[in-house]
């Protein structure tokens, strides 16, 4: 069977496999489930990108008047049982652009709703050909991450185990950018998560910030301002997981945290020297770098300004010099010279890690051979 053939018979059993209750449906709209079957129809069929919008948008706010109640995880299911099987049946490479708007829309739809069973199909989507659908994938874990940690292992296994997979794997930068967010702990214990809930959340979080940091650094250091960008939550995972510890008992994990905030920084000042003042990458790694060192100082218990300097100076003196070579440079030295002179003496021994591989160069098109015609 054609694929064209092949996935238009997918969505069709993907139609037919699920009918919707009525005691699913708001008040408003109750004995009528047609309403919801022709709105996920919609939404996986329609050639019309505006009734597309239309029936994502009215499915969420139908999950949005249940979100509180017991029709919540049952509405969620249904959606879920419904939608997620239709994102693999779309083309992503080659797909049209009412494909790539469906697409986009399930996908949004399926990481609205912060519910539990809503889980399979994140797990499908932060794996997803399409970055947009993992972007999507991690959005939804965000939301229903608390709801999974308070139920306990066996819901919230699935996830350490995806952002596992994702700290190695994953390189599209906006995608890293939500999945970092996901990072972020709350600094005392959300309400209605017990001890060992808990704890298996910060050791999940620290593992994944202490195998990918010195990965994601250096996709910064090789002058990607998306990454920059993206990276700018990590200072803030990193001081957040910092709060929650003993400064006295747990000194080496400060110690770890404090290597993760000078690597970062280390290539970050990196990228923003080789680009120069007043570049898309200076101006990306400029924000980054001033939350890393508030990050340093926040570990160390320092109030050091040597990153803030270099940078005004740069930014002042590159207004009225062309190209500030020297006062970019300036920014990498208060990080690999002041700033390890200055955790040194506050027993943090880091390293500079190595700079980072410069991108690959863009590969010429070959010349359109010159047809010749026969005289």
């Amino acid at each position: 069977m054609p694929r064209n053939l092949r996935a238009a018979a997918c969505l069709l059993a993907v139609l037919a496999s699920v009918t919707v209750s009525a005691s699913l449906l708001p008040a408003q709209d109750s004995g009528s489930s047609s309403a919801v079957d022709e709105l996920i129809k919609t939404l996986l069929t329609s050639e019309d990108a505006e009734k597309v919008l239309y029936a994502r948008t009215r499915l969420q706010q139908w999950y949005a008047e249940y979100d509180d109640s017991s029709r919540g995880p049952a509405f969620s299911r249904m959606i879920v049982e419904r939608v997620a099987p239709a994102l693999g049946a779309v083309p992503h490479a080659t797909a049209a652009t009412i494909d790539r708007v469906r697409l986009a829309n399930m996908a949004i739809l399926l990481g609205s709703m912060p519910q539990v069973n809503v889980q399979p199909a994140l797990q499908q989507m932060v794996v997803h050909a399409n970055p947009g659908v993992r972007l999507w994938g991690w959005k939804g874990y965000l939301r229903a991450r608390t709801l999974m940690l308070r139920q306990g292992e066996a819901a919230f296994t699935p996830m350490f185990a995806a952002l596992a997979a994702s700290a190695q794997n994953e390189s599209a930068a906006p995608v890293l950018g939500s999945m970092f967010s996901v990072l972020r702990l709350d600094p005392t214990p959300p309400d209605g998560l017990d001890a060992a809930a808990w704890n298996a959340w910060r050791a999940q979080v620290r593992q994944t910030l202490a195998g990918g940091v010195a990965r994601w650094a250096d996709m910064v250091g090789r002058g990607d301002p998306e990454m920059a960008v993206a990276a700018a939550t990590l200072p803030t995972a990193i001081r957040n997981y910092a709060a929650t510890l003993d400064r006295e008992k747990d000194k080496a994990t400060l110690a770890e945290l404090a290597q993760m905030a000078y690597t970062l920084a280390a290539q970050s000042s990196y990228a923003y020297k080789e680009a120069g003042y007043n570049t898309p990458v200076a101006n990306a790694n400029a924000l980054l770098l001033r939350d890393v060192e508030a990050a340093l100082n926040d570990l160390a218990g320092l109030n050091q300004t040597f990153i803030e300097a270099a940078l005004s100076r740069a930014e002042f003196n590159g207004q009225v010099m062309a190209g500030a070579d020297p006062y970019a440079a300036a920014v990498r030295l208060a990080v690999i010279t002041s700033w390890k002179n200055a955790l040194g003496q506050k027993g943090f021994a880091v390293q500079t890690p190595k700079d980072p591989a410069p991108l690959p160069a863009p590969v010429a098109k070959p010349a359109a051979r010159p047809t010749t015609q026969a005289g």
